[in-house]
This record gives structure tokens, C-alpha cells and sequence, in this order.
């Protein structure tokens, strides 16, 4: 009877207000807590917050994944740093290479250029004066090919000069000029030898006709194509410096570069070395160690052949 009782006691009324109130609170709490069970899953910065924060925590790096992770660094610095001294060093081979094997040559050819048509225009006047005197035979002989080889000197240098500016608008244009202009006076260089052997003038008297031509042919020589021939020397020579100055940039870049590498190599590496020390009580890992030297040298190397490329590249651009 008492249990009853008290349980009757206990049990709510129908009419109790209070009662009524308790067990809402109750209801409440569990469907909350069901809402809580059942809710959505964090977002992915949250997780991505969580994953940075418990990796950067010191008890995420435990000994195995220290070294793992030491021991990758170490192999991605060491690769890095076998790219990179390829990639320089390569680099400054092609550039010493361009400036010294091409691009001097032709600013060379394209400053001989204007030699061959200063000379060839000296040997025209030299056929004007023998004329065609029986006695001169041979020296008319003589300052014919030296003519001729000059013509054939100028011809070669604009071939030369023609393939080097094939990038070069400029280039073009110049080199179009003077074959144009090159022409011309080729032409009436022919037209005053053949007035010169049609009048048999005696030697230093040229016929008038053949001088007036002579005249003709020099002064386009000395008023467009000499001065063509300047611009083509001036685009080798602006190409010239423009393929130094690009590698002289690339190589100090990649000075620099080689220098990050391979600091960033051996400090992963002596990392590595330590944690090896501290968390295995081994003093010293001997193929590490060797590692590390050798890295060391390689960079050293390096650095040093880099250096030298780069005294090779001024030396090859004042010997142009």
C-alpha cells in the first residue's frame, strides 16, 4: 500500500501545471540532444582548421613521421637542387654558346660588310683608271678579282646577315636595303667598264661618259648603301647585346637560385641528422653524413662553375 501510494504521490496530475512543465523541460533536452546527434558534419575550412592546428601540434610529430618527414624534405631538396644547377648551368653553356658561336659572328660579318663594299668601290675606281691600255693588262687583270672577290665577299656577309636577322623586323628591313641598293650600284659599276673598254681610253684618262657613270654609282654607294649597311651592323650589334643581357640576368637569377636550393638541401639534411640523434641516441649516421658532404661540395661546385660561366660570357661579349 505504501508503494502505491508513493507512486501516486510521484505521478503527475492530469491537472498539475508544474508536473506538466518537468516533463516539457525533459522532452526538450532529448530533442535537442537528438538535433545535436543528428546535426550537420563540420564544414571543410573547420576541418581543414582542425587538420592544420593538430598537425603544427608537437605531439602529432612522433618520431616515425619526424624522420618520414625530414627524410622526404631531404630527397625533394636534393632533386630540386640536381634541376637547378642542370637548368643554370645548361643555360649559361646556350648563352656562351649563342654570344660566342652566332650572335658575335654575325655582328662580325655584318662590320666586314661594310669593309667589302668600301673596298670594292676603291677597286672599281682602280678599273677606271687603267682603262683599257695593252699595257695594263695584268693589273686590270688583278683589280678585276679583287673586285670580284669583294662582290663575293659582300654577297656571303648579307646571306650571313639575312639568316641571323630572321627574328629581327629591323634586321630585315636593313639587310633588304642593301640588297636592293647593292644592286644598283653593281649595275653601274658594269655600265662605266663598258663605256671605259667602248672608248679604249688611255690609262688615267677615262672617257667622260664612264666617269659620269662612275660617279653615279659611288655616290649610292656612299649615300644609301654604306649607310644601309651601318644599320645592319647596328641590329647585329643591338642583337648581340640583347641575347648578353638576357643571359647575364638568367645566370645571376640562378645564382641565387642555387644558393636557396641548396641551403634549403643541407639544412633539411642536418635536420634530419639531428632528429636521428635525439630521438635514437645516435651520434652521428655516417651515410648521412656523407651525404651531407657531398651535397655541400655539389653546391659549392656549382656555385663556383656558374661564377666561371658568367666571366666566359663577358669575356665572349668584348671579343665581339
Amino acid at each position: 500500500m505504501t508503494t502505491s501510494m508513493e507512486h501516486r504521490a510521484s505521478a503527475p496530475r492530469e491537472d498539475d501545471p508544474a508536473g506538466e512543465g518537468r516533463a516539457g523541460e525533459g522532452r526538450g533536452r532529448e530533442e535537442r540532444a537528438e538535433e545535436g546527434r543528428a546535426g550537420k558534419a563540420p564544414g571543410a575550412p573547420t576541418r581543414l582548421g582542425r587538420a592544420v592546428r593538430r598537425t603544427g601540434s608537437r605531439a602529432y610529430w612522433t618520431t616515425p613521421r619526424l624522420v618520414r618527414g625530414l627524410t622526404a624534405l631531404s630527397l625533394a631538396a636534393l632533386l630540386a637542387l640536381g634541376a637547378t644547377a642542370t637548368a643554370v648551368l645548361g643555360g649559361a653553356r646556350d648563352g656562351i654558346d649563342t654570344i660566342g658561336h652566332r650572335a658575335a659572328p654575325q655582328a662580325t660579318r655584318a662590320a666586314d660588310l661594310y669593309f667589302a663594299l668600301s673596298d670594292m668601290d676603291a677597286q672599281a675606281a682602280n678599273l677606271l683608271l687603267v682603262g683599257a691600255d695593252p699595257d695594263y693588262t695584268a693589273l686590270r687583270r688583278q683589280t678585276l678579282d679583287a673586285y670580284e672577290q669583294r662582290r663575293a665577299q659582300a654577297d656571303d656577309d648579307l646571306q650571313q646577315a639575312a639568316q641571323a636577322a630572321a627574328d629581327d623586323p629591323a634586321g630585315q628591313r636593313a639587310v633588304q636595303l642593301v640588297l636592293g641598293r647593292l644592286g644598283g650600284y653593281e649595275a653601274l659599276v658594269a655600265q662605266a667598264r663598258l663605256l671605259e673598254e667602248q672608248a679604249k681610253a688611255p690609262a688615267g684618262q677615262p672617257s667622260p661618259a664612264a666617269l659620269d657613270t662612275y660617279r653615279q654609282a659611288t655616290d649610292l654607294l656612299r649615300q644609301q648603301l654604306l649607310p644601309a649597311a651601318d644599320q645592319v651592323t647596328a641590329a647585329n650589334e643591338a642583337t648581340v647585346g640583347q641575347v648578353y643581357s638576357g643571359q647575364r640576368r638568367a645566370l645571376g637569377g640562378g645564382w641565387w637560385w642555387l644558393l636557396a636550393v641548396g641551403l634549403l638541401a643541407l639544412a633539411a639534411l642536418l635536420g634530419l641528422q639531428r632528429a636521428l640523434a635525439v630521438r635514437y641516441r645516435r651520434v652521428l649516421s655516417p651515410a648521412l653524413a656523407a651525404v651531407t658532404v657531398l651535397t655541400g661540395v655539389a653546391l659549392v661546385t656549382a656555385l663556383a662553375l656558374a661564377g666561371r660561366a658568367d666571366d666566359r660570357l663577358v669575356t665572349a661579349k668584348s671579343n665581339a
